[in-house]
Formats: structure tokens, C-alpha cells, sequence
């Protein structure tokens, strides 16, 4: 990771954990709900996994995920369907700031 890469990742509120063996590294954030939302990119292909993330992010299926996990007696999660998925919604908007910095950075 470079250092503007690790710049634009934390002035976006993203913490980066790097594993010893620089094989991957951590991206995490919370969302506006407080979900601990983290994912995982290749030190080579930051960009391009990071915008892999946000393509592939489906914010209906994320509500969904944790709506279901409420119906299934986790107590943590107090909120309605509609918070839910405007929740999974910004997490995709989070994505999507963090992959078009980046993707600006390296042009």
C-alpha cells in the first residue's frame, strides 16, 4: 500500500490492518448504524479490488442478511428492514467514495 493509497483510505475513515506477510490487508468501517463492516484486498490490486467490492455489493441482500440474523433471536440488531437497508445502502456509497478516490489517484 502506498502512502497516498493509506492517506485517502484513512481521510475516508477507513482503518487498514496489513497482515505480516503483506499477502492481504484489512479495510474496515463503520457504518452509520455502527456495523463493523470490513473486507479484505490484494496489496497489488487495491483499486481494482476495492471497486470489485462495490460492484459486487448488493445492499438488498446485506439487509436482508441482517434482518434475517434479527428474525433469528440476535437481539443486537434493533432495527427495521428500512433502516436496515439505508444502512447497506451508504455502505455501498462508502465503497464507492473509497474506489473512485483511489481509482483518482492513480491517474
Amino acid at each position: 500500500m502506498t502512502d497516498k493509497q493509506r492517506k485517502i483510505c484513512e481521510d475516508l475513515g477507513w482503518e487498514i490492518d496489513e497482515d505480516e506477510d503483506d499477502e492481504y490487508i484489512t479495510l474496515s468501517q463503520y457504518s452509520p448504524l455502527g456495523e463493523d463492516f470490513s473486507f479484505e484486498v490484494n496489496p497489488k490490486n487495491i483499486t481494482g479490488d476495492v471497486r470489485d467490492r462495490w460492484l459486487y455489493f448488493d445492499p438488498d441482500k446485506h439487509a436482508v442478511e441482517w434482518f434475517n440474523a434479527k428474525l433469528n433471536g440476535d437481539n443486537s440488531i434493533p432495527w427495521d428492514l428500512r433502516s436496515l437497508l439505508d444502512d447497506a445502502e451508504e455502505i455501498g456509497e462508502m465503497l464507492d467514495r473509497l474506489a473512485t478516490a483511489l481509482e483518482q489517484e492513480d491517474d
